[in-house]
């Protein structure tokens, strides 16, 4: 089980970051190859996960943008606003998430 706090800002208080919630869900090893519409900061909390960055060619085809991105604990990982990535966990993780915009996921394929 993967235990995570998700963090966004209000618009009214840019400056502040309140906790959104606190869930704990049963994540699959490997996320989808996917983006979000706002940035995302991933604080490890505990355990050890990894990015891999992801751009499109002129048709449309993902391929893969520089090498893996290995995160682990006390490391915090950026990914800006519609930056297409995968996320894969390689050992039970506690993770904090901060969101600057209402959080979401769109799949990438």
């Amino acid at each position: 089980m993967h235990t995570y706090t998700h963090v966004t800002t209000c618009p009214a208080h840019t400056h502040t970051f309140t906790p959104h919630k606190h869930t704990q869900y049963n994540i699959t090893p490997q996320e989808p190859i996917h983006s979000h519409p706002g940035d995302d900061m991933t604080i490890v909390v505990e355990g050890r996960m990894s990015l891999q960055f992801f751009t499109k060619d002129k048709d449309g085809k993902l391929v893969k943008d520089g090498k893996r991105v290995f995160l682990k604990k006390g490391d915090v990982g950026y990914v800006e606003s519609n930056r297409i990535h995968d996320a894969f966990y390689h050992e039970e993780c506690k993770l904090v998430y901060v969101h600057d915009k209402q959080f979401g996921f769109q799949e990438h394929r």
